[in-house]
């Protein structure tokens, strides 16, 4: 989830945001600063021969756990009854001259690592398996909610859903196209994903408060590989460059030449791909998606650097527009602000903010979410949840600066974005990455 020279190919190294509608492919003509946008009315044929290839990740199964179903139905905690899998590890170079800071031995002494090792190896595993059982559902013409629904049901059974003890860390975002992030369906939106959309699927699981946050794009069409390569490639070698000392302004000066490298064809115009300038990835905290820490896209002249114990998802995103993403359309991510005080509310008000704190606490929700039987959690709440009619309380809570909203995150209309990310732990001698799978 995110926070606010000669070119090269990959084979050489829009949604409208209103309720209910569904997005039609778009194609842009550029004339030197302007931009010509012609809409489809139909989305792009489907090419049989690409029809059932999933472009984007690797076709290699995830599920490779003994006694894990074809359908992921086990629950990771009876697949590993004495520890959970631990992440890929990095480790820095026999020369490397990292310095530590002083009173960093201190410092880490007073984080249980082994709480927070253990909670995201366990919800690194979730994330993997879920992602790799959704892999194998994902077709053209599928909806958003159904894509949404089934990958999050998913991830509450194989974790144990428990509150915001254990589950999903944030909702799921499956932005299209020109729409960088930060879009999940609302009640009622039933759009589907067409063959010549390009779409970003970030997810979160959470463990005791410790949250993976993993991302990667998408696409039937294969004229778009070399768009999802700039981000993997990025990402990659932004990891590779990540650990002790490192200085975060000058990995986003990494991941700005890297994406730069890259250009696309999109139906027969040729395109440079640049990174989205304004987004971030960020480290997280306990209970929180974002923590102080930033992690650009661009160089940047900066002094913070990462730390032994620091956890860091790193994400990058990659566009053909602008390289700015602007809000816009229907909001449906939103959290509470913990730093937020409540002063006296009309009933209404206090029973929603009420349901927030226990069911989620300070960990991101949408509408939808609001929407189900559970109201968000079937362990807290029973089927007795559901909050109907809220939209309005919703929109008071944000009002007030008690719940913070976040709009989706685009580019210019007709532009086509990519994105990867991974979250890992920065330790003394090494990273930990617990999201990387045989996919991604």
């Amino acid at each position: 989830m995110s926070r606010h020279s000669k070119k090269r190919h990959a084979s050489d190294q829009e949604q409208e945001q209103e309720t209910g509608e569904e997005s039609n492919s778009t194609k842009v003509v550029c004339k030197g600063k302007d931009t010509e946008q012609s809409h489809n009315t139909q989305p792009k044929a489907c090419n049989s021969e690409h029809a059932s290839l999933l472009r984007g990740i690797n076709h290699a199964s995830n599920i490779t756990v003994k006694g894990q179903t074809s359908d992921a139905s086990v629950p990771v905690d009876s697949l590993f009854p004495n520890g959970f899998p631990e992440g890929t590890f990095q480790y820095y170079v026999e020369n490397d001259t990292r310095s530590r800071e002083t009173g960093e031995e201190k410092r880490l002494a007073s984080i249980d690592l082994h709480v927070i090792e253990t909670s995201l190896r366990k919800a690194g595993e979730v994330h993997k398996e879920a992602r790799s059982y959704i892999q194998s559902k994902i077709k053209p013409e599928m909806r958003f909610w159904d894509l949404c629904c089934d990958l999050e049901d998913k991830v509450r059974s194989l974790i144990g859903e428990n509150g915001p003890n254990a589950g999903m860390g944030f909702p799921t975002g499956c932005s299209i196209n020109h729409v960088a992030a930060h879009y999940t369906p609302n009640p009622h939106d039933m759009r589907r994903f067409h063959y010549g959309d390009v779409m970003k699927l970030d997810f979160g699981t959470e463990v005791n408060g410790y949250i993976i946050d993993s991302a990667f794009t998408f696409s039937f069409d294969p004229q778009f590989e070399p768009l999802i390569a700039a981000t993997r490639d990025a990402t990659y070698t932004a990891i590779k460059a990540a650990g002790v000392d490192a200085n975060l302004g000058e990995l986003g000066g990494v991941i700005e030449e890297v994406i730069n490298s890259y250009e696309v064809t999109i139906d027969g115009r040729t395109y440079p791909i640049v990174p989205i300038r304004n987004l971030a990835g960020h480290n997280l905290v306990k209970g929180s998606i974002h923590g102080d820490k930033c992690v650009p896209l661009v160089f940047e002249d900066s002094r913070e650097r990462m730390e032994a114990g620091d956890i860091f998802a790193i994400e990058t995103f990659a566009t053909t527009g602008t390289g700015y993403a602007d809000p816009g359309g229907m909001t449906s991510h939103y959290a509470l602000n913990p730093a937020a005080e409540y002063p006296p509310m009309c009933a209404e008000d206090e029973r929603l903010l009420k349901h927030i704190l226990r069911t989620f606490d300070t960990l991101p929700f949408c509408r939808r979410w609001l929407d189900r039987p559970d109201g968000g959690s079937f362990a807290v709440n029973g089927n007795q949840g559901r909050q109907a009619k809220c939209i309005d309380s919703l929109n008071r809570l944000v009002e007030r600066g008690i719940v913070e909203d976040y709009p989706p995150l685009c580019d210019q209309i007709g532009s086509y974005s990519s994105q990867l990310e991974h979250t890992f732990l920065v330790k003394e001698d090494c990273k930990e990455v617990f999201s990387m799978g045989l996919d991604y």
